[in-house]
């Protein structure tokens, strides 16, 4: 975000909130109740009259014009549309301090979002490597706890979940191996590893009726991300078809 451009529409955005706030001033000496400020510590509370409003409606224009694009992840605008502008700031200026609970509030969750999510990535990469660890030395089962506990956190999270279908390849249980890679496709279309994997443990199934499939998706690996023509010329799951003249034509 440019600074530069906040502050050559903050004077806009000052005059239309300050508008905005002595608007709802006025109409609060008439049939509303006044803002109140309550003092730290105590029951007392004073009436920010007028003054408070239009300064309350000043910042709270600003806050909600700055706010829209953080929170939406855009820029502000070089060229700005001046009859938004003077909408937000006339509207956000009215309902002052509202605005700016309700931007405190939405900014405060964005953050615990935020800060959920990588604690629930760091949780997930510890468990990954575990399972990993576990799997190395032939402890499926301890394997697939932790791999079904990085699932509570994360319940799509790819790594995980090809991690998961590689161990039931190595337990003999393709099948399931080949639903996990289905699953992954599901989330991404554009998962080279899951169609590579995939092509494994199709083939591995019946290299001969599954054989289209296997080529297929050993393809579309390759078309995604052409290091895995390597994986495939060097992988023991594919010993057998290196000889296929498909096989050979799809690795140049």
């Amino acid at each position: 975000m440019d600074n530069n451009l906040i502050l050559e529409n903050i004077g806009l955005l000052l005059f239309f909130g300050a508008i905005g706030g002595l608007t709802r001033s006025i109409l609060s000496s008439l049939d509303m109740k006044s803002y109140e400020l309550k003092y730290p510590f105590t029951e007392k509370k004073i009436s920010l009259g007028f003054l408070g409003d239009i300064f309350l409606g000043a910042v709270a224009s600003v806050a909600a014009y700055t706010s829209i694009a953080v929170l939406a992840g855009h820029e502000i605008e070089a060229s700005p549309d001046y009859y938004r502008l003077i909408g937000i700031g006339i509207i956000a200026g009215y309902a002052g301090r509202p605005v700016l609970d309700s931007l405190k509030d939405q900014f405060v969750k964005k953050i615990g979002d935020q800060v959920n999510e990588v604690n629930a990535k760091t949780e997930v990469v510890k468990l990954l490597n575990i399972a990993i660890e576990d799997e190395k030395r032939n402890l499926f089962s301890n394997a697939l706890e932790s791999i079904e506990k990085a699932l509570r956190w994360l319940p799509h999270d790819e790594d995980v979940l090809l991690q998961k279908a590689r161990i039931y390849k190595k337990l003999e249980d393709l099948g399931t191996a080949i639903r996990i890679c289905n699953e992954v496709l599901e989330i991404n279309r554009d998962s080279a590893r899951a169609h590579f994997n995939l092509a494994c443990y199709l083939y591995l199934t019946d290299p001969v009726t599954n054989l289209p499939d296997v080529l297929d998706h050993l393809k579309t690996a390759i078309r995604i991300d052409p290091l895995f023509k390597n994986n495939a010329k060097n992988d023991p799951d594919l010993n057998n078809l290196q000889e296929n003249e498909e096989f050979k034509k799809i690795m140049g």
